[in-house]
């Protein structure tokens, strides 16, 4: 008895695991079929970021698609005599109507801020980020921060994350708003600091090196740049540094990278654009 209905239960069991091992493989195809297809799928990074800065000038970008997001200067925070003091941008920029931006705050050491002080220069810079972004709502997505800051002045630079992000926070049009910062090289390379800061993504500077150049670029054979942050990381150039860029290129740092940030001392026009996407942007 226990033999004849012991037979048909295995059977069973094997046609069912059979089926089963089918069924899993036609899920198996189906979903990778699915990844194939989907634009988004973590096998398929998207197409590489470009965003160009327009530094403080006039520039005409009407002829830029919509793949193309503008990182625009916002004006200067010069810390002076214990407080900020904001110097606006001047010039006109043209835009087309869908283009994403960025506003970018630059901020220069003239005179070292005393701790009893700090607070009161770093409310200033988040007091006045806050009306900007409030006054451009096609500005919003994020907001990058440009400081070099010495060795002394890292403290006031973490402080003044904490409260940037503090303030987007607490208004409703801002909440979600990125920050952005632009990173020296060396700073990701031996002296990695920016490991405890608040910033969603850190911009590598890979231009304007000076005397240190070769020594940077000799380095960048043998060491991989690490921000120490779980941030995203993106490599600022420039278009008026081919040999930079070529040399970069050789080291796989430019094909590597998923945004690129271009600088161009000039005006930007159209075949200036065309050019230098062309010169690092694989096609």
């Amino acid at each position: 008895m226990g033999l004849k209905n012991k037979t048909p239960r295995s059977f069973f069991k094997t046609l069912f695991a059979a089926f089963g091992i089918v069924t899993l493989g036609v899920w198996i195809l189906s979903s990778m079929s699915q990844a194939d297809t989907n634009p988004g799928d973590i096998f398929q990074p998207d197409k590489k970021q470009v965003s160009i800065w327009a530094w403080d000038r006039f520039d005409d970008l009407s002829f830029l698609k919509d793949d193309t997001s503008v990182t625009s200067y916002a004006g200067t925070f010069y810390l002076r005599d214990n407080r900020s003091l904001f110097d606006p941008r001047k010039k006109e920029l043209v835009c087309p109507k869908d283009t994403a931006r960025i506003p970018s705050f630059r901020i220069e050491s003239v005179s070292k801020i005393d701790a009893d002080y700090e607070d009161s220069a770093i409310a200033g810079i988040c007091d006045t980020i806050k009306q900007y972004l409030r006054n451009h709502s096609d500005c919003q997505k994020m907001v990058q921060i440009d400081f070099d800051a010495t060795e002394s002045e890292r403290d006031l630079y973490q402080k003044l994350l904490v409260a940037l992000r503090k303030t987007l926070k607490s208004n409703q049009n801002t909440s979600n708003t990125k920050i952005s910062i632009t990173a020296l090289t060396s700073w990701c390379l031996k002296d990695k600091w920016m490991h405890n800061l608040d910033v969603d993504e850190i911009v590598i500077m890979l231009f304007s090196l000076g005397q240190d150049k070769e020594k940077i670029l000799t380095e960048l054979k043998d060491t991989n740049l690490d921000t120490g942050n779980k941030a995203s990381t993106a490599i600022g150039i420039s278009a008026n540094e081919p040999q930079t860029n070529e040399a970069l290129k050789i080291l796989g740092i430019i094909n590597d990278a998923q945004k690129v940030y271009i600088f161009q001392s000039l005006p930007w026009t159209e075949n200036r654009f065309v050019s230098i996407t062309n010169e690092v942007i694989p096609q």
